[in-house]
């Protein structure tokens, strides 16, 4: 969205657009119309006032006599146009805030310009604070009136890290009244905080356009703390909207001007560029500029630049596939943001998202998804809307792979409205890939297979977020029976040189979805190949995770996948890929079946169905019905799917922490993903066992695995 189009015209609170106005309500229209003169006029003042008003200020709003005021007010409450306080007091308001808005814009603009200044002087004569009368001035200062210039300041300042849509309006409607000769240093003030609460409000566009205007007006002095942080800024709002090039450029250009002694100076930008560089597969150059400022962060004790240097350096180390090093700085990295406050964490938003997609590739998916959550909850409390579709992504993504396929379905459905609203189709077609690849497992790859088909429409071949797009639509192809189309998808992935690409760290994942996809095709030459590099990568990474698909890709090319499915089972449940274990027991059990090995079959089966069930996984519980079946195994009536809902007596989070306990997730790890104290775990496992009717944890598993679904 251009800067014109963002800021719009001067703020009206509680205007209705023309055509709201026209179709809002005929009945409250005709309602206002059939108003006398005087009471027209005091409710024109009401809907200035506010949202609930003194009925003493009425006599001063008019500038009427105190008893034409009373009586009109009396007509007003008659006709239940106002309502009294219900306790008795002086307080009134609005029977509706549409009405109370219906008033509002049929009021004429001069009166109604006129009456926020008298509703102003009222509150400063009883010394009101400056929130309180911040509205009113917005709507009434002349252009020039100083003293209402820094009074929309100081109420935007307050409210940029809460409310930054509202610091917006205060911001530009300040700028609005500035003159041609006013004092450059304010003007800037005024444009550096208005752009910070558009990029914040999520209107990247127009905050780049604003910043750089913004740096053209910078004196070309030596640099100064405000004016790099101010590229680095721009860099970074260029990073979001996919233009690295440029971000690239912008940085290299400042950090070669920098003086010997402005070293500590440039260390936001050195960071910044170190995560463009990551995004342009310079990890080299990543990790030395990351370790540079690290090493100053640390001399200085600067926090919030040394967490974001070590998250940059866990990111990094995760792309480059050193896995060592990623365990290392992933650790350290949670650490730090633990030992942050919401307060001092609330401004390192960008960086807590980038932690939040180093984790999973650490298979650290339960920090990941406890430290998403808790970015989320911070965006929302502060308003930081750029950065909450990232966050909800990467929560998205650590769900599907513990098997919270809910949480991840609602992550990925509020991430796609995030993109909707901030006009981002690239993000967009992430949240659809990743609600596509949640949906394959709740329903079928036959249902997801549309949601996939969008997602990479939105991106675009080779878009900078096309390899876990491709990769969801690579899958499911390969369920429908397509592998060749799975191999180009699979092909283009690995390939793709716009974005980092697929992290090193989880290149076997990649190796044996292509292995599968060849295997299907009869290209046993080429499964072979790709089980190798599968095999290669996962013993040099030493992720648990990784060895588990390398094991999964040599199943696909040995005359005997017995043993290689067996350790890809082992290995999927240390990493806690609750899905993957699933997938890989369902395999080896439809193997046996057909070796006429049924008795060791049935505990393979169980655990799949109880993995399943658990996680919401319908078409895996399905595939393990269908195994039952053939071995012969007693089944109700009605296959009974997994529950979509708690049992009866049940709270939602008591299921959801008894589905925790089935996945065989400690107190502790709960507590994490949920972001409680193992305590109030504890009380609630004590309430569940209850009403299961268990003594342990393995027994109430056992009753999740035999409870009826609710009748219909």
């Amino acid at each position: 969205m251009p800067l014109s189009e963002a800021l719009g015209d001067r703020p009206t609170p509680l205007a209705l657009t023309d055509q709201a106005f026209a179709v809002a309500s005929p009945v409250l229209a005709r309602e206002i119309a059939s108003l006398q003169h005087d009471e027209l006029i005091v409710a024109w003042a009401a809907g200035v006032l506010g949202e609930e008003f003194d009925s003493s200020d009425l006599a001063a709003m008019t500038d009427r006599d105190p008893e034409r005021v009373a009586n009109a007010l009396d007509a007003l409450v008659a006709r239940d146009l106002l309502r009294t306080d219900p306790a008795g007091g002086r307080l009134f308001r609005f029977r509706h805030p549409v009405l109370r808005a219906l008033v509002y814009q049929g009021t004429p603009p001069g009166w109604r310009q006129r009456a926020h200044a008298r509703a102003e002087r009222l509150l400063r004569e009883r010394d009101a604070p400056a929130m309180e009368r911040v509205s009113h001035v917005a709507c009434s200062a002349q252009a020039g009136d100083f003293e209402a210039i820094r009074l929309l300041q100081e109420a935007a300042d307050r409210l940029l890290d809460t409310d930054p849509t509202t610091a917006m309006t205060w911001l530009s409607t300040a700028l609005r009244l500035l003159r041609e000769d006013c004092d450059p240093e304010l003007r800037m003030q005024l444009k550096i905080s208005l752009a910070r609460s558009l990029c914040v409000s999520g209107q990247l566009d127009a905050c780049r356009e604003l910043l750089e205007e913004v740096l053209r007006q910078q004196p070309e002095a030596e640099p100064t703390q405000r004016g790099l942080e101010l590229v680095a800024f721009q860099a970074m709002v260029e990073r979001h909207l996919g233009d690295y090039r440029h971000a690239q450029a912008r940085l290299e250009t400042e950090i070669a001007m920098l003086p010997d002694h402005a070293t500590t100076l440039g260390d936001p930008l050195r960071l910044e560029l170190a995560t463009v560089s990551l995004l342009r597969r310079a990890f080299d150059r990543s990790r030395h500029l990351a370790q540079e400022t690290l090493q100053r962060a640390v001399a200085a004790q600067n926090r919030h630049l040394r967490m974001a240097a070590t998250v940059r350096l866990a990111h990094c180390s995760a792309f480059a596939g050193d896995v060592p090093a990623l365990l290392h700085w992933a650790k350290d990295a949670s650490s730090q943001v633990d030992s942050m406050t919401d307060v001092e964490l609330a401004s390192d938003l960008d960086t807590l998202c980038q932690l939040g997609w180093a984790e999973p590739l650490a298979e650290r998916h339960h920090d990941a998804l406890r430290h998403t959550a808790r970015g989320i909850r911070l965006a929302q409390a502060s308003g930081q809307l750029f950065v909450l579709p990232y966050m909800r992504l990467a929560h998205a993504y650590s769900s599907v792979n513990v098997g919270r396929l809910t949480d991840a379905l609602r992550s990925a459905e509020k991430a796609e409205e995030d993109a909707h609203q901030l006009g981002r189709p690239a993000l967009l077609g992430f949240a659809l890939a990743l609600r596509a690849w949640a949906v394959s497992l709740v329903e079928s790859p036959d249902a997801a297979a549309p949601i996939a088909e969008q997602a990479v429409q939105e991106i675009g071949a080779g878009g900078r977020l096309w390899p876990i797009t491709a990769g969801v639509l690579a899958s499911i192809r390969l369920a429908q029976n397509r592998p060749i189309e799975s191999l180009d998808l699979i092909q283009s992935a690995i390939d793709h040189s716009r974005h980092p690409g697929t992290a090193r760290c989880i290149q076997p994942l990649w190796y044996a979805l292509a292995a599968k996809a060849a295997a299907a095709s009869e290209n046993n030459r080429a499964a072979a190949e790709w089980a190798a590099r599968a095999a290669k990568d996962a013993e040099r990474l030493g992720l648990p995770g990784q060895r588990g698909h390398a094991a999964l890709a040599r199943s696909y090319t040995k005359a005997d996948p017995v043993g290689p499915l067996q350790e890809a089972i082992c290995e999927f449940a240390t990493s806690g890929l609750v899905l993957m274990e699933c997938q890989a027991r369902l395999l080896l059990a439809r193997l046996l079946v057909s070796r006429g090995l049924h008795g060791d079959v049935t505990p393979l089966v169980n655990r799949a169905k109880s993995l399943s069930e658990a996680s919401g996984a319908r078409h895996l519980y399905r595939q393990a019905v269908d195994i039952q079946r053939q071995l012969g195994a007693r089944l109700p009536r009605k296959v009974r799917e997994p529950k979509t809902t708690p049992l009866p007596e049940m709270s939602v989070r008591e299921m959801e922490i008894a589905r925790m306990v089935a996945l065989g997730m400690s107190n502790n790890d709960i507590a994490r993903a949920l972001v409680v104290s193992p305590k109030t775990v504890e009380a609630h496992l004590t309430r569940i066992f209850r009403k299961a009717g268990v003594r342990s944890r393995v027994a109430l598993v056992a009753a999740l695995s035999n409870a009826e679904s609710p009748s219909p």
